[in-house]
């Protein structure tokens, strides 16, 4: 549902609590480090003149013409798409959403040629099809919107420098009376080919014509009414700073809703972002992704620790054909805990929580690791062609060999990392070899190896001669990093270095950052003003991927999928997928966008409340413990971080936002429903650290009476958008201890 922009709120700013102590530590260290990239060789970052923030490739030199593109309501232009297109394209599905959002700007509901004789559309349909037999050539006259690699611009003489789009990167040019859209025609590296640059053209266009703007599954904003559209000289190029932006909030990923291609997800590309695991290759029967080094040698048998990490069991027939491949633990052989590792006190607390990539110095049993390690990853490739980034990640938790040859690579390269980057960098070598084979030739790409840098290898190595060979990268995952301050703040000083150093030994970074807390989804995580930093910084390092680990949705059954997330986490991913594609976006102008998109009419209270909530973080940050290592697993729910009269103070910001919708009740009820909606769906995290941390206190710091209705309240809005905790506990569950079930 479009939200209208009569009403604007009063714009208020994020506030950046930054000394100017810090913000000059900050420029010194950015010139220093950017400089250092530049003459280390692998990685060229460009310098913006007079300042040390890196810039990207988002460029519009666009300029007016005395034509238009519609006129009194009435256009002369037709969508074109490639004669390949058909029903399953995603290019199809970016000319639908033209086709749509113009209508409802315009009234008009602009034609498509469609050449492809197979998979037509049914004529009148949403995408207002008309059938042609070939595709137009390029006239000055001719007026179209080319949507791809159409004929109409092999025809039009338009020359486009497709290796610098990279994945996702788009061009829009306007030459004669036609404008031309489109992705980068080779692929580059793209994970749906050229179609990614198609779709987010076409919705830069509509963005530029009518301000389109996207907010949550249920609203955006746009201009309506439009009866005059002047022709532009469109000259622009966007290339995302980070090339692979992945996500795991529920409302962006799982939407799938194609009118045409079944997999197209509008919220995906509406937010320009990926699917968590849509780019990378998984390995092992079960396709893992995500510490699946186990799997690369075929573990079938391990023993967990409840709470805490596992183990190859003694008894899984890879561990007792190459008990060498596993890594040993000489440094802790007498932990206290031992007896609930089912194993007695000769074992170390690491013993088989890792592979040990040196195989204990045996040469031979190294070999086998590799040899297997190749066929696995070799039957991964075989059966998927259409990937090229396999992930090669050490298991959750425990930490890395200690045995006399893992400790002779560590003090010779500096990290325990280092035995990773040799070992990941042979086996490339391993499958670069066989794709010259008659066997690996039909399989050849170029492939990226990657290794998470987490917990015991997050440290890069430092000292002598090592680089991850071309093919192979970090993915660097600095979980136990303060995501509730700047990267350059202090308190994350030694994750800083070692993302720096890592940016030395790996010519390209993947990236896995956090932005939520894990502990209890209705807590608040200021992260807000933290994130551009982190942003820059990845830029800096020339990361090509970041994920942003983030709370999935929340539903009240197993049996419903859900959208909403609380506590600011909608605005968050909002934030999160503007700065991945670039990363110097103006974060006022984001914030004013999205709250007046959002919440419309309550926007101001509603902003009244945010900026309060980051007043609130930044005394907590400046007073007390908050944040910190592990910030995203640390209990702040509890009367230290949230205080009753901030709680109180938070829910009358609701209660004012929600009075300002009331106008809408009789006018517009579904607007009314929309917004009340939004504004709920903020109250149940107040809602609910109220009645959790204060409830058993009653009625000593609050009466029973309003108690009852907090609960009943939180009842209602919970039902109402369906919301279930999924780290923690079923909202049903909580309402029966809550005793309102």
């Amino acid at each position: 549902m479009a939200l209208s922009k009569d009403k604007k709120r009063s714009k208020k700013k994020i506030i950046v609590f930054l000394t100017a102590a810090t913000l000059v530590a900050v420029l010194i260290f950015g010139i220093a480090f950017v400089n250092i990239l530049q003459t280390g060789g692998g990685i060229i970052v460009p310098l913006p003149t007079g300042g040390s923030a890196p810039v990207g490739i988002h460029i519009d030199n666009s300029t007016p013409t005395d034509r238009f593109l519609l006129k009194d309501g009435v256009t002369e232009y037709k969508i074109i798409i490639p004669s390949t297109a058909n029903m399953y394209s995603m290019t199809t599905n970016a000319a639908e959403e033209f086709t749509t959002f113009f209508a409802e700007a315009t009234g008009v509901r602009i034609v498509t040629v469609w050449t492809n004789p197979h998979n037509t559309p049914d004529v009148g349909d949403t995408l207002n099809i008309v059938k042609e037999a070939v595709q137009p050539q390029y006239t000055d006259d001719a007026k179209y919107i080319s949507i791809g690699n159409t004929a109409l611009l092999a025809s039009s003489g338009i020359e486009i420098d497709y290796s610098q789009l990279k994945g996702g990167g788009f061009r829009i040019v306007t030459k004669g009376n036609s404008i031309f859209l489109t992705g980068n025609i080779t692929g580059g590296g793209s994970a749906n080919g050229e179609e990614d640059g198609n779709v987010y053209a076409t919705y830069e266009l509509l963005y530029k014509l009518f301000d389109l703007d996207f907010y949550f599954t249920d609203s955006y904003s746009m201009k309506h009414n439009v009866t005059d559209i002047p022709l532009m000289n469109y000259d622009v190029t966007e290339v995302p700073d980070v090339e692979y932006r992945a996500t795991n909030y529920s409302f962006v990923d799982n939407q799938y809703t194609g009118k045409y291609f079944a997999g197209y997800n509008y919220n995906l590309f509406r937010y320009r972002q990926l699917r968590s695991n849509q780019l990378l290759l998984g390995v092992g029967a079960s396709g893992f992704i995500w510490h699946n080094s186990f799997s690369f040698v075929g573990v079938e048998k391990m023993t967990y620790v409840p709470g805490w990490f596992g183990y190859v069991a003694e008894d899984d027939p890879v561990y007792l054909a190459h008990p060498k491949w596993f890594g040993i633990d000489q440094t802790n052989l007498e932990w206290p805990s031992w007896t609930h590792w089912d194993r007695g006190p000769e074992h170390g607390v690491n013993d088989g929580t890792q592979l040990c990539y040196n195989a204990q110095g045996d040469e031979a049993e190294r070999d086998a690791l590799l040899a297997k390690s190749f066929e696995t990853l070799k039957a991964a490739l075989i059966k998927s062609p259409q990937k090229n980034v396999v992930t090669f990640t050490v298991q959750d938790g425990g930490e890395l060999c200690d045995c006399d040859e893992c400790r002779h690579v560590k003090e010779e390269y500096g990290a325990d990392s280092a035995s990773i980057v040799l070992f990941m960098n042979d086996l490339h070598g391993i499958v670069d070899e066989w794709f010259l084979t008659d066997e690996g030739k039909d399989y050849a790409r170029e492939l990226e190896i990657i290794f998470f840098a987490y917990y015991g290898s997050e440290e890069p190595p430092t000292k002598g001669d090592i680089k991850c060979a071309d093919g192979v990268s970090v993915f660097f995952a600095p979980i136990t990093a303060d995501f509730t301050r700047s990267i350059n703040d202090p308190i994350n000083a030694v994750t800083k270095r070692n993302m720096e150093g890592w940016a030395r030994v790996s010519d390209k970074m993947f990236l896995w950052i956090y932005g939520s807390n894990f502990a209890s989804n209705f807590a608040g995580f200021d992260s807000f003003d933290a994130l551009q930093d982190w942003y820059r910084l990845a830029f800096e390092c020339n990361t090509a991927y970041i994920f942003n680990q983030s709370r999935t949705g929340l539903a009240l059954t197993w049996m419903q999928t859900n959208d909403h997330v609380t506590a600011w986490e909608i605005f968050k991913a909002y934030l999160q997928a503007k700065l991945e594609w670039n990363v110097n976006a103006d974060v006022d102008e984001l914030t004013d966008r999205f709250f007046d998109g959002y919440f419309g009419e309550a926007s101001g209270e509603m902003s009244e409340y945010f900026d309060d909530f980051l007043r609130h973080f930044a005394d907590l940050k400046a007073t007390t413990d908050y944040g910190g290592a592990r910030s995203i697993v640390q209990n702040t729910a509890t009367e230290k971080y949230y205080p009753l009269d901030v709680l109180f103070k938070w829910n009358d910001y609701i209660d004012s936002a929600i009075a300002e919708l009331e106008p809408l009740r009789l006018t517009e009820p579904d607007r009314y429903a929309l917004l009340y909606g939004h504004i709920a769906n903020e109250r149940l995290s107040v809602l609910y650290l109220i009645i959790e941390i204060y409830g058993t206190k009653a009625p000593a710091v609050i009466s029973a009476e309003k108690l009852l209705e907090y609960k009943l309240t939180f009842k209602e809005d919970a039902i109402n958008l369906m919301y279930y905790d999924i780290s923690t506990f079923k909202i049903p569950a909580l309402l029966t201890k809550w005793g309102v079930e």
